[in-house]
């Protein structure tokens, strides 16, 4: 693995805003703004797998849509290599797309049912790469090969495929050109538990196989651990903590991660175990609490949590965390 960032994330926020009404916008001078991602700052360096965990809503795949310029972002800045993604415009941003892939969490939604899938698999070649009609079916021939499907389905359509099928011509699509980074969003959340071991492992084949750097978001912190070689914690648009994942796993430092850890099942513990329970409703992205986000629910806050945000710094080699209890 080499130490140089390939991709970097600098002070980015994301902010939604939403209709609202004639007497909110005039006579209340207020505005709805949905405050998904707020101030990010990572490194993934080339051929790592960052693992991005989080609860549903928290922000994960807003940051990985706008890291992909899915989102144009608020604020801040995203660097491929040494070039700015956020600064470029038309034919240029075009040239670095092509580097740049996505694999999407629903097998079903993304994609097209009026295409085969010789026709989905293609469509980035005819888009991104001159190449002759009998180079990009030897392309998509040897992609559809290599995700584990049989060349004889290139001319059915998605209609006639199980889930799992689905999102190997999804990672098929996502992988014909090369790519140098790709986010997965959840792939495997809408997959059954035995589906999605297959689909894991043999993204951990490709990952090997394509020499390629992964941002792996999912809710389910031990598919995450299974792939990735360090996991990033997002509470609430956040970054709350980031580590190696052995470090993190077997030494948790902030409170949510401890909750997120404790949550997972295990078939060796002995005797009772009582689990981490939080209490409160999880804050609302429009209007988000002041000082620590996560105060509101956690079992360990100070006062000065409620009054100030924590910043999120190295407490040990490589291991990171916002936390007034680190401070």
């Amino acid at each position: 693995m080499n130490n140089a960032p390939l991709l970097k994330v600098e002070n980015v926020t994301k902010h939604f805003e939403m209709k609202s009404s004639v007497i909110d916008r005039y006579l209340l001078k207020k505005q709805n703004i949905v405050q998904a991602v707020t101030n990010v700052s990572l490194e993934i360096r080339e051929g790592e797998t960052l693992g991005l965990i989080g609860e549903s809503g928290c922000g994960k795949s807003t940051l990985g849509r706008v890291i992909l310029r899915l989102h144009e972002p608020t604020h801040g800045k995203v660097f491929l290599g040494n070039e700015e993604i956020t600064a470029l415009r038309h034919e240029d941003l075009k040239k670095v797309k092509r580097k740049m892939q996505i694999i999407f969490q629903d097998p079903y939604a993304s994609l097209n049912p009026r295409l085969s899938v010789a026709e989905i698999v293609r469509l980035p070649l005819k888009i991104h790469e001159p190449l002759s009609r009998k180079e990009m079916d030897d392309r998509v021939a040897d992609m559809i090969e290599r995700v584990g499907l049989d060349t004889q389905y290139l001319q059915r359509y998605p209609h006639q495929f199980s889930g799992g099928q689905r999102q190997r011509i999804g990672i098929a699509r996502a992988l014909v050109l090369r790519p140098e980074f790709v986010v997965c969003d959840e792939p495997v959340s809408a997959l059954d538990v035995s589906i999605q071991a297959q689909i894991i492992q043999l993204m951990g084949q490709l990952k090997e196989e394509f020499s390629l750097t992964l941002l792996f978001i999912s809710h389910d912190i031990s598919v995450v651990a299974y792939l990735s070689d360090r996991i990033a914690v997002m509470y609430l648009g956040e970054l709350v903590e980031i580590g190696k994942v052995d470090e993190l796993l077997n030494h948790p430092l902030h409170p949510y991660t401890k909750v997120l850890l404790d949550a997972v099942p295990q078939v060796d513990r002995i005797g009772v175990h009582k689990r981490i329970v939080l209490t409160g409703d999880i804050p609302s992205p429009l209007s988000p609490p002041g000082g620590c986000k996560f105060h509101t629910r956690c079992p360990d806050a100070m006062a000065v949590c409620r009054t100030e945000a924590p910043a999120l710094e190295e407490h040990a080699a490589g291991h990171s965390v916002s936390c007034h209890l680190y401070r």
